[in-house]
């Protein structure tokens, strides 16, 4: 379940353009064929669009959660954590992301 300031963040992105796509990427550098075809018809149809980038991945691998930030400059606006819960997962994301 969503908390409150997730919600609200995910309502604002919907109210501020008429078509919003959280997906993996950019609308110009798509990073997974789906979001790159839901791009090229959005495109086509000449759909203006805010893609949002979504990361992805293992919490407990080093160099995934190094390539969030780098990707991202850190500046991250919502962390969901829905990975296994271990305590050494828990660890990780948090000596790596803050």
């Amino acid at each position: 379940m969503l908390d409150d300031a997730t919600k609200d963040r995910i309502e604002q992105d919907i109210k501020s353009e008429d078509v919003v796509l959280y997906m993996k990427g950019t609308p110009v550098f798509p990073q997974c064929g789906f979001s790159a075809a839901v791009v090229g018809v959005l495109t086509h149809l000449n759909v203006p669009l805010r893609g949002i980038n979504v990361l992805t991945g293992d919490q407990a691998n080093r160099m995934v959660l190094r390539r969030w930030v780098r990707q991202s400059g850190g500046a991250f606006d919502v962390v969901i954590d829905d990975g296994g819960h271990l305590n050494s997962q828990v660890l990780t994301s948090w000596e790596e992301l803050w």
